[in-house]
């Protein structure tokens, strides 16, 4: 009685290790076929399939700083976010086939405009209108220059169709104070005025890049990524004291106004070093408002413009014009005496 149980577990237990065999075997000759025999045409149809996408990596600009380290110029992260409207349309109708859970696009648009502050039908339309125009289009802005917070809000949604990517942008934290010295730059990043131009080469950051592939459905497909890291820009430190140039920007303020004058600046020196600690001006402007300043008034006048020496450099005028003779000559006491 046991001889014959012992010979049909093994029965049992051979023809089982032959069906796994069997299995396998049709595993592995399957594989061979995909990778080795059609590998050609598999990667032909899967690159027919995938979309090639990238991004740019933005590196920050850098800070310009006062003597004691203190921030005059630096960058803030702001995003870019926007939308593919192909995919929107394709998820929607998996969601009514039932082969998606996703949540439609009336309700997550409903969250979109919530978190960026938009109304519903702005935030609906604008895929409609890009679908109008192109219904195959994969790309449309859903907003521009929004912060972090509101882009961890989209983040959270991990809608597939919805992507921010980041870039810096400028920030002057104590405004107008140096703005005329400092300088601004554009919307785009350009550098416009101030320092921002003369040391434009030294703040300006080395961007990078990222590549990949993606499937139909929106999702990078792995191994695909290709990337390359940007570098941030370099940091300018000057002789300015903050302080002592906000100080001195009220002081010329209260002068220049109760003299009705058209501007003014004082200029304070370290003896010692010949440093500049403080280049104030009136008026001035505020980098973060460029555009609220009058043109004239956006530069700074104290390096920039030309000045006539006062009275108290006659002498020196005077001293160098002297001929060896010992005359003086008239036309230049005239162009002396008309100095103010």
């Amino acid at each position: 009685m046991s001889t014959r149980s012992t010979r049909s577990q093994r029965r049992r237990t051979v023809v089982a290790l032959a069906v796994v065999l069997a299995v396998l075997a049709g595993f592995i000759v399957r594989l061979v076929d995909i990778q080795v025999v059609n590998a050609e045409e598999h990667i032909e149809d899967s690159m027919e399939n995938a979309l090639a996408g990238g991004q740019t990596l933005y590196g920050a600009r850098g800070s310009i700083v006062d003597a004691g380290g203190n921030l005059l110029a630096g960058s803030i992260l702001q995003y870019d976010c926007q939308l593919d409207p192909l995919l929107i349309t394709q998820i929607d109708a998996d969601i009514i086939d039932g082969t998606s859970t996703a949540d439609p696009w009336s309700t997550v648009s409903v969250q979109i405009a919530e978190i960026t502050g938009q109304k519903v039908e702005k935030v609906q339309q604008i895929v409609a209108d890009t679908l109008a125009e192109d219904p195959d289009s994969r790309f449309v802005y859903l907003d521009k220059g929004v912060d972090t917070e509101v882009y961890r809000g989209l983040a959270d949604l991990g809608a597939p169709y919805l992507v921010c990517l980041s870039h810096p942008a400028r920030s002057y934290p104590d405004g107008a104070v140096a703005g005329n010295l400092v300088g601004f730059v554009s919307s785009d990043g350009e550098a416009l005025a101030g320092l921002e131009v003369l040391e434009n080469d030294c703040l300006t950051p080395t961007n990078g890049k990222q590549s990949y592939q993606r499937g139909k459905d929106g999702v990078i497909i792995p191994g695909t990524e290709v990337r390359q890291e940007a570098a941030d820009g370099g940091t300018v430190q000057l002789t300015i004291d903050n302080d002592l140039q906000w100080y001195m920007q009220q002081l010329i303020a209260e002068q220049g106004q109760n003299m009705k004058a058209k501007s003014g600046s004082i200029m304070v020196y370290e003896v010692a070093t010949g440093k500049i600690r403080a280049a104030a001006e009136w008026p001035s402007v505020d980098p973060n408002e460029p555009g609220e300043a009058k043109v004239r008034d956006r530069a700074s006048r104290i390096f920039t413009n030309w000045f006539e020496p006062g009275s108290t450099f006659k002498a020196l005028t005077a001293a160098t014009v002297i001929d060896a003779g010992g005359q003086t000559p008239q036309s230049s006491i005239t162009a002396s005496g008309s100095e103010t």
